[in-house]
């Protein structure tokens, strides 16, 4: 992944996460990548709910995929089915 110029993304709906928790899980992920060649070029990041909601409302053409993958697909007529 670090050949090409990749980045892991962790998501997890599970609650929001410390600034801190999300640096460790970052350094976490980066230690166990150091190994590999290009290690330097890898990039990872953590998304917990509050900063996947945050990219969802930054980019409202993720939604309709979100919520195909809750499984609360938008119906044909534009109202959501929740």
């Amino acid at each position: 992944m670090a050949d090409k110029d990749g980045t892991y993304i962790i998501l997890s709906s599970l609650g929001s996460t410390s600034d801190l928790a999300l640096r460790n899980h970052k350094a976490t992920l980066l230690n166990e990548a150091s190994d590999y060649s290009n290690a330097e070029q890898f990039k990872v990041d953590f998304h917990n709910r509050k900063r996947i909601a945050g990219c969802v409302r930054a980019h409202p053409a993720l939604i309709f995929g979100v919520r195909q993958k809750i499984d609360h697909p938008i119906q044909k007529n534009g109202n959501p089915t929740c």
